[in-house]
């Protein structure tokens, strides 16, 4: 997963870098936050209509928004780098998952 990741990033870094070149204006913090907004509505829709087909790609626009959003976050100084929200992600998902099994072992022992 880790490789495919790594290679999804710079795909989105080099269509940013030309949708950047070839329409600037369209390329904002504003479309990105919009667009998300946008996809998660259409991803409840597809999900009370189950739809599998158009929730798997609802679900990619998402993606793809949260990487481009990411991008231009990094890009505009307001993020240190994607790498890093990654990495806080994953320490913060870890602690979470750590302090559940936690409590669930604790109460499995009263």
């Amino acid at each position: 997963m880790g490789e495919f990741f790594d290679q999804y990033i710079v795909l989105v870094q080099k269509k940013t870098k030309l949708y950047e070149t070839i329409n600037p204006d369209r390329n904002s913090l504003d479309m990105y936050l919009q667009g998300l907004r946008d996809e998660l509505w259409e991803v409840e829709v597809e999900i009370k209509d189950n739809n599998l087909v158009y929730l798997e790609d609802e679900l990619w626009d998402i993606l793809r928004d949260y990487m481009n959003l990411l991008y231009i976050l990094e890009n505009e100084g307001k993020i240190r780098s994607r790498k890093n929200v990654f990495q806080r992600s994953f320490e913060k998902y870890w602690e979470r998952v750590s302090d559940k099994e936690k409590w669930i072992l604790r109460k499995e022992t009263k």
